[in-house]
């Protein structure tokens, strides 16, 4: 087809000041000397040019007849997603333009030049398939969504149970949007309970598009289990260590307030939201051995995820923490400062093993989510 000029109209016209010409009773609009459209009453109008299609929006007062440039034959004329038949349209080869009748109020009108049979929407299920899984298995979920105006767009649900990090193989002709998810990079993601892949593919002609999409677990983070606060600080026989006293802070910055309430000694960390920003804290325990460690944290994030190490080594069964949401920042609320341990896989909690005197304790950013952190609290 002679194109007039892709997305030459993107979207409806204002009005039709814009068509360059009212005609007595009627509508036209021209473009570079052509006759674009014309109406036996005044509409407003609005077009965009493809290979495929022309694809029109008419809003009219009355019903009446209406011509469309198209240049070309049409294959099929549908109005309002109907077919109409081939009785109720026609080109006129010497003007380059098809004919038919629009109702009143807002039509939408495609001429397609392809062989495109319908335009209602297409229900379109695709199996994702997890190999491995975050428990070592493989998966096969459903990616279920529809196939309408040559798009497809559907949605996966994370299963319960398979948190973790996920390498995604996507096909170009697809964009992946991650829902309640974390983005470690630009095909690694963070999944967990709650968590959904939104898939959107092109589909030419209204076929349907190819969508292999793949998964596989990269790495877990450990899950947390929420304490009793108030208790919790209540205890003699803890070492506690201020989260606002850390005593080193590598690859970014972190800020330090004493206007949020309700923390263990008047002051928190806070605006902890550059990837791999660590924060070290030089901790004394009065005796060698296996030691419960509690964070005391408020995060308005769906999942917050932490590097955690001692003495310069990734703590083995919790290397990565994902710190539940609190619901906020801590600001007011104290119900938004909760108080997490980390859990392993049988649901106790991880023991992390100190030495006696001084040690290392750091928590690292690690793909950007801001949590505030008011102390950490250590006890056997």
């Amino acid at each position: 087809m002679n194109r007039i000029k892709e997305q030459m109209m993107a979207g409806l016209l204002a009005s039709t000041i814009l068509a360059g010409a009212i005609l007595a009773g009627g509508t036209q609009l021209t473009y570079e000397g052509k006759t674009i459209f014309e109406s036996e009453a005044k509409v407003s109008f609005g077009a965009t040019y493809g290979e495929r299609a022309v694809k029109a929006v008419v809003n009219a007062k009355e019903q009446g007849k209406i011509s469309v440039r198209t240049d070309k034959k049409p294959v099929r004329v549908f109005v309002n997603r109907e077919p109409l038949d081939a009785a109720q349209w026609n080109y006129l080869e010497d003007k380059g333009m098809t004919t038919l009748t629009v109702p009143a109020g807002t039509t939408n009108v495609q001429f397609r030049f392809d062989d495109m049979a319908t335009l209602m929407p297409m229900a379109l299920v695709y199996k994702v398939t997890v190999d491995p899984s975050a428990t070592g298995g493989k998966l096969s979920l459903d990616l279920k969504g529809t196939n309408v105006d040559e798009k497809f767009s559907g949605q996966v649900a994370w299963p319960d149970g398979e948190a973790g990090l996920y390498e995604m193989t996507v096909p170009a002709n697809c964009l992946l949007k991650p829902v309640n998810a974390s983005v470690v990079d630009g095909k690694t993601y963070y999944l967990s309970k709650g968590s959904a892949l939104q898939i959107d593919a092109e589909a030419p002609g209204g076929k349907a598009p190819d969508v292999n999409v793949t998964a596989k677990c990269v790495g877990n983070a450990v899950s947390v289990k929420a304490q009793n606060r108030e208790k919790l600080l209540a205890r003699k026989d803890v070492v506690k260590v201020e989260g606002e006293a850390f005593d080193r802070m590598i690859g970014g910055e972190v800020s330090i307030s004493k206007e949020h309430k309700n923390t263990s000694a008047g002051g928190c960390i806070f605006a902890w939201g550059t990837t791999g920003t660590r924060l070290e804290w030089d901790v004394k325990v009065p005796e060698a051995g296996k030691y419960h460690v509690v964070f005391v944290a408020a995060t308005q994030e769906t999942v917050a995820l932490r590097r955690f190490m001692v003495n310069g080594k990734s703590v083995a069964e919790a290397a990565l923490i994902a710190f539940d949401g609190t619901g906020g920042w801590g600001r007011t609320n104290p119900k938004e400062w909760q108080a997490f341990e980390a859990v392993a896989a049988n649901g106790k909690p991880v023991m992390v093993e100190f030495k006696a005197g001084e040690n290392t304790l750091a928590l690292e950013n690690f793909c950007g989510q801001h949590m505030n952190l008011d102390c950490i609290v250590l006890y056997k």
